[in-house]
C-alpha cells in the first residue's frame, strides 16, 4: 500500500514539474505571462501582434505616400469696359451702327450708349463716357492629377483600443490651371498652387488584433493658395487661405516599424475675390473714330478639392 501511495505522489509531482517547465518555456524564469498569450490549440484564432502593439503604444513616425488630387473651380467675372468718346451725334451714330453689333457678337452685354454721361467740366462737355460688360462663368470645372505627400506625426495607442495622433503633412504636385477666353481679346487663367501644407488630429480605434487593424477619422486645416490673371495685365488676384479639412481611412501594421494606410480627404471650399485693372486698348470704327477703352475685372472664384492617398509610415 505504501509503495502505491509513493508511486502516485511521484507521478503527481512529475506532472506539476512538467507544467511549470512548459510555462517557463514561454515566459522565462521571472516573467509572468497572461493566459492571453499562451499557445492555443484553436487554429482559427488570431494571436495579437505584440511588436505592432509596442510600436503603436507611443512614439513619433514619418510618412510618405502618393495619391490623386481632384480640384473643382467655380468662378465668375464681370469685366467692365469703359469708353470715352466725343459727344458728337454723327460719331455716336457711326459707333452704334458699325461697332456695337460687332461688340455684341464678341460677347459684350449691357451696351447702352443712350444712358451715357457727359462731362460736367467745360473741357469735357464734348466727351461722352459709357460702360459695357463681358461676363465669364465657370461651373464645376475639374482638374485631376497625381500628387505626393510627406509628413511627420506623433501617436499613442491606449489600453482601451483608442488611438490619438497629431500630424503635419505637405502635399506636392503640379499647379492646377484653367484658362477661359472672354471673346477674342481677353483670357482669364485660374491657378491653384500644387504645394499644400496641412495639420490635423487623427483619432482611431483598433478594431482587430490582426495586424493591429485601425480605423480612424481626421480633422484639421490646410493652407490653400491660388490666383487669377487676365491677359494683357501683369496684375494678379492672389488669395491665400486656411480652409478646414476632414478625412477618414484604414491603417494596417506591417511589422514593428512600418504601417500602411489608405485615406480619403475633403478640403472645404476656399474663396477669393478682387478687382484687377487690365491694360488699356482702343477700338477704331470704319471712319477712324477713336474710342479709348479701359478694362476692370471684378472676379470671384471658389475652389474645393478632394484627395485619395496611399501612405506608408515608419516608426522612429
Amino acid at each position: 500500500m505504501r509503495s502505491k501511495c509513493f508511486a502516485s505522489c511521484f507521478v503527481l509531482a512529475s506532472m506539476v514539474t512538467l507544467g511549470m517547465a512548459a510555462a517557463d518555456e514561454y515566459t522565462g524564469e521571472s516573467t509572468p505571462v497572461s493566459e492571453e498569450y499562451l499557445p492555443t490549440n484553436n487554429v482559427a484564432s488570431v494571436s495579437p501582434n505584440l511588436e505592432c502593439k509596442k510600436r503603436r503604444s507611443q512614439g513619433f513616425y514619418l510618412l510618405a505616400g502618393v495619391g490623386g488630387l481632384f480640384t473643382e473651380n467655380n468662378a465668375k467675372s464681370n469685366v467692365k469696359y469703359s469708353y470715352e468718346a466725343e459727344d458728337d451725334e454723327e460719331g455716336l451714330l457711326d459707333f452704334e451702327e458699325s461697332l456695337v453689333p460687332l461688340l455684341k457678337e464678341d460677347g459684350f452685354v449691357d451696351i447702352d450708349v443712350s444712358n451715357a454721361d457727359a462731362g460736367d467740366n467745360e473741357d469735357d462737355e464734348e466727351v461722352l463716357a459709357f460702360d459695357m460688360y463681358r461676363r465669364l462663368r465657370l461651373s464645376n470645372e475639374h482638374k485631376t492629377h497625381l500628387s505626393g505627400v510627406v509628413g511627420v506625426g506623433y501617436g499613442r495607442l491606449f489600453d482601451n483600443g483608442f488611438y490619438a495622433a497629431i500630424e503635419t503633412l505637405l502635399d506636392f504636385g503640379s499647379t492646377s490651371k484653367i484658362t477661359k477666353t472672354l471673346g477674342e481679346d481677353l483670357k482669364c487663367t485660374l491657378s491653384n498652387s500644387g504645394l499644400i501644407p496641412s495639420a490635423a488630429i487623427r483619432l482611431g480605434y483598433k478594431v482587430s488584433d490582426w495586424h493591429d487593424l485601425l480605423l480612424y477619422v481626421k480633422g484639421g486645416g490646410a493652407y490653400i493658395s491660388g490666383s487669377a490673371q487676365f491677359s494683357g495685365s501683369n496684375e494678379k488676384i492672389k488669395v491665400s487661405k486656411l480652409v478646414p479639412i476632414v478625412a477618414a481611412g484604414v491603417d494596417l501594421a506591417v511589422n514593428s516599424s512600418v504601417s500602411v494606410r489608405l485615406e480619403g480627404e475633403y478640403r472645404f471650399e476656399s474663396k477669393k475675390s478682387g478687382s484687377i485693372v487690365c491694360s488699356d486698348m482702343s477700338y477704331d470704327d470704319d471712319d477712324d473714330a477713336g474710342f479709348v477703352l479701359s478694362r476692370v475685372a471684378d472676379h470671384k472664384q471658389k475652389t474645393k478639392s478632394y484627395a485619395v492617398r496611399l501612405i506608408v509610415s515608419w516608426c522612429i
